[in-house]
């Protein structure tokens, strides 16, 4: 009986000094990011896209009303099977720092190698088709010092719910908490995670890291060139400022968000960073123990005070963690559905560590 609640304990310590590093680490974000310079750095975007005809022209247009025009923008389409390609050429006719490119081969990761070889410039940024950006987005990013001094910057998603329901604001609490980490890791000088939504790197670097893509998966084009980064010892930044965060919708229906889950960690079985790993195993080995003390309760009422008081400081250190962040935004400060989000992850971290360890999804 000791040694599961020893075990339970020494879990529990784990997960309070993640957060704790977590949140100094978005302490430091906020600091460094608030150094502005001039630049005449040109930079390009990046924007591959497969059946995005519902969203390829909101982008486009607010591409084009960028307060700084020193980019140019390369729209690669991954063999849509819709009309996206012909909505994007028709919005970029007569616009000469705009190109659209039909990906030779196949996949996001061909679509990105192939723009960064037809660019002649040593600056990208990607992002997706179906993501919301501020007009301010590309001149915050080539005028920070982050970006000057980094070869790999890491920027924030935010995600906006699609609905009201609570599958939706569990998405966004989920990845509230997955950008905290993001942020929070990633400026103490342990990058585990990133968003190819809105991600920023050198030539220099893609060229280095692209062996290490595995091309013959079709998830991963942000994370494997982010872990390649690393392990080549690239400067690795976080830029956390309000005008560079784009925002990308919640999925619509479980059994989209599922396998979306499921895609994300699928790729995880080819991670070999110790860091990554750590940090993936430290809140899904606290909720499993929560979980298993719960069932344990059934035959002794200390395994219950057990579960209760980790499960109450976990709430307490994901509610601070979660509120920080959106509070630096200034955005949907409101947490909805929070404490009933923590209650599903105890089903839902064992369930989607599984299925991705099975690694069947649905790639568009």
């Amino acid at each position: 009986m000791l040694v599961i609640i020893y075990i339970s304990a020494i879990i529990t310590i784990a997960y309070v000094a993640f957060a704790t590093v977590t949140f100094i680490g978005f302490l430091k974000a906020k600091k460094n990011s608030d150094n502005i310079i001039e630049s005449t750095k040109q930079i390009s975007v990046i924007v591959p896209f497969k059946n995005e005809a519902n969203n390829i022209l909101r982008l486009i247009e607010s591409l084009k009303k960028q307060t700084n025009s020193n980019f140019n923008v390369l729209l690669i389409d991954d063999n849509s099977t819709d009309n996206s390609y012909s909505i994007a050429e028709k919005a970029i006719i007569g616009i000469t720092n705009f190109s659209l490119y039909k990906n030779p081969l196949s996949g996001k990761k061909r679509a990105i190698e192939f723009a960064v070889s037809e660019s002649t410039n040593n600056y990208f940024v990607t992002t997706d088709a179906d993501c919301l950006i501020t007009k301010n987005w590309i001149n915050s990013i080539v005028k920070n010092k982050i970006t000057t001094s980094n070869q790999m910057v890491i920027m924030p998603v935010l995600m906006t719910t699609s609905d009201n329901s609570f599958l939706s604001h569990f998405q966004r609490n989920d990845y509230l908490a997955l950008q905290m980490t993001t942020a929070g890791m990633a400026a103490v000088g342990n990058p585990v995670m990133c968003s190819g939504a809105n991600l920023y790197f050198t030539k220099e670097l893609y060229n280095n890291c692209k062996r290490w893509l595995h091309f013959d998966l079709p998830s991963g084009d942000d994370m494997f060139l982010m872990l390649a980064s690393k392990k080549q010892q690239f400067n690795i930044g976080y830029l956390l400022d309000n005008n560079v965060a784009v925002e990308t919708k919640s999925e619509i229906g479980l059994r989209n968000f599922v396998n979306q889950r499921i895609r994300w960690g699928s790729k995880a079985k080819n991670y070999t960073d110790k860091g990554v790993i750590i940090i993936g195993l430290i809140p899904l080995l606290t909720y499993l123990s929560v979980l298993i003390n719960i069932i344990l309760s059934v035959n002794n009422f200390i395994y219950l005070f057990t579960a209760l008081s980790t499960m109450a400081i976990l709430t307490i250190c994901n509610y601070f963690l979660i509120y920080s962040f959106i509070r630096f935004f200034k955005k949907q400060k409101k947490i909805k559905y929070f404490v009933l989000s923590q209650l599903v992850y105890l089903l839902y971290f064992p369930i989607i560590a599984l299925l991705s360890f099975i690694g069947i999804y649905k790639w568009k």
